[in-house]
């Protein structure tokens, strides 16, 4: 009977690792996709604010060169 509860005892052991690896892992890939959206979200800013400026750097540069 001791053997059996060993037995139990290491399996039980085996299913908690298992487990607690399962929830590490979970945990990484949810930081890792809240990473990605966030700069994903960064990028996104930065085109919106410039965008614009580029925009307006090459109508500048484009009118001083052709001279007007």
């Amino acid at each position: 009977m001791k053997n059996f509860w060993t037995v139990q005892h290491i399996f039980l052991g085996i299913l908690m690792d298992a487990f607690f690896i399962c929830q590490i892992t979970y945990n990484i890939n949810l930081q890792r996709e809240r990473r990605l959206f966030q700069v994903k979200k960064m990028l996104l800013v930065i085109e919106v604010e410039v965008n614009p400026l580029v925009g307006f750097l090459q109508l500048k540069g484009f009118t001083s060169k052709s001279g007007y």
